[in-house]
């Protein structure tokens, strides 16, 4: 007998990939746009995009909240520091951001979110043994 395809049977293998990334909490790609206004230093920057973080996105923001979204939890975090990496290089590519959280977070990749808009998406660690999360970006001159 041949298998015939009809398209309530594609639709109805959709609904259930569907249902399993959403009982998995995998989030459904989207697109992301932010309305929020950025700063002349952010605007200028050729790297204001989410995935390539740079450090006028953060700098003079210490105490901000933002809610950072993992795979397996959400917490929220408020900016404690944005700091030189030791060596030379552009300081706008090569930066540590430290966040204090909740002892429940743990080091993963977060996307920081503010507001609904999406900020950043960062692998995050935690240190020192408390409720503070680390990142660490360092893109050589020129990358993208």
């Amino acid at each position: 007998m041949t298998a015939v395809i009809s398209r309530r049977g594609v639709l109805g293998a959709g609904a259930v990939v569907l249902g399993v990334g959403m009982a998995a909490g995998v989030p459904p790609a989207v697109a992301a746009t932010s309305s929020r206004p950025m700063t002349d230093a952010a605007a200028s920057a050729p790297g204001t995009d989410p995935l390539t973080p740079v450090r006028s996105m953060f700098a003079g923001r210490e105490g901000a909240e933002f809610s950072g979204a993992s795979p397996w939890s959400a917490h929220r975090l408020v900016l404690a520091s944005v700091d030189d990496l030791h060596g030379g290089g552009d300081a706008e590519n090569r930066f540590r951001l430290e966040f204090t959280t909740d002892e429940g977070a743990r080091d993963g990749i977060y996307r920081l979110t503010q507001g609904g808009e999406l900020v950043a998406s960062l692998f995050l660690a935690r240190v020192g043994g408390d409720a503070r999360l680390e990142a660490v970006v360092d893109r050589a001159e020129g990358a993208a």
